[in-house]
């Protein structure tokens, strides 16, 4: 709105809105970049992974459409980046950094701020010591704010868990019904999707459903990934993990596992759990296949919904 009462010129202001949205994914894949060097990954890995998350199908769609996804990410990106940088310089600068990057995602997301201070204080005072200490931790925290769930989400985002729920089921019954398969659908979908639409155009979704099919296929690493990590406890990418469990609990509570702008918002950690996967676990080719088989059965199921 500023931009359109700034500039009496609207096909300037789109150009505008363009080359800001190219910039912030640009600068975006090379806070992804970054953050994979911080955690030692290869950096011919972390370079694919910079340019897997820059070129996401999802995001010329966004940018052509002006979304808020494009400036959404960038915050969390960035506040990643500042987490990490912050646990290994132990500088001011990178605290305030993080905490205003940290505290401007409030106004897109209130729930997202909240997970984003969450694993920034965990981090704080992690390391090698108390690695299994912050599982427990942790675990304790995710029982307690499940039980209490209606009052975080009422403080954080000012509707009730009836209003949620009720939402939830209307999302749901305009696409997949809300009854056991529906649920079943947005769990799966939350693992292991979006799914990809290949037979309905709305909301400009064929354009990148080869994004999402590719998203889906990968899926089986990342998932792999989250059990190795807190297996092995290796607590530097604790917040990864942490932030991209919270973020499938949401999206699954709030029936919008097949919706690519709320996945979007955790898909950061998303590329690089894949990186520290594709570089440190070796998977078995039949294991791949069976899930990529398993994978093309779900999106055809969908498709043929």
């Amino acid at each position: 709105v500023l931009f359109y009462k700034t500039f009496a010129d609207i096909s300037f202001v789109r150009i505008l809105f363009l080359v800001i949205n190219a910039t912030l994914i640009t600068v975006s894949s090379f806070k992804i970049l970054k953050i994979c060097n911080l955690l030692s990954i290869d950096k011919e890995i972390s370079n694919y992974a910079s340019i897997l998350y820059g070129i996401f199908p999802f995001w010329f769609v966004s940018s052509s459409m002006g979304l808020k996804e494009n400036l959404f990410c960038f915050l969390i990106v960035s506040a990643l980046y500042n987490i990490y940088l912050f646990k290994e310089t132990n500088r001011v600068r990178d605290f305030l950094t993080a905490f205003i990057f940290i505290s401007f995602t409030y106004f897109f997301r209130s729930i997202i701020c909240l997970f984003l201070f969450i694993i920034f204080v965990l981090y704080m005072y992690c390391n090698e010591k108390n690695k299994k200490t912050i599982i427990l931790l942790s675990s304790i925290g995710a029982i307690i704010g499940i039980i209490f769930i209606n009052v975080i989400v009422l403080k954080f985002t000012g509707y009730s868990m009836d209003v949620v729920s009720a939402t939830t089921a209307s999302r749901m019954n305009r696409s997949v019904g809300s009854g056991f398969f529906g649920w079943l659908t947005q769990l799966f979908a939350a693992f292991y999707g979006p799914f990809p639409n290949f037979t309905r155009m709305g909301q400009y979704g064929f354009y990148y459903s080869s994004g999402l099919l590719f998203k889906s296929i990968i899926s089986l690493f990342v998932n792999v990934g989250l059990f190795s990590i807190v297996k092995n406890l290796e607590w530097r990418l604790y917040p990864l993990v942490f932030f991209l469990l919270m973020g499938y609990f949401m999206i699954i509570i709030s029936g919008v596992s097949l919706d690519i702008r709320y996945h979007i918002t955790f898909f950061a950690p998303f590329v690089i759990i894949f990186a520290y996967v594709f570089e440190q676990i070796s998977l078995r080719l039949s294991l791949i296949n069976l899930h990529t088989c398993m994978i093309i059965l779900l999106v055809l199921l969908y498709n043929l919904r």
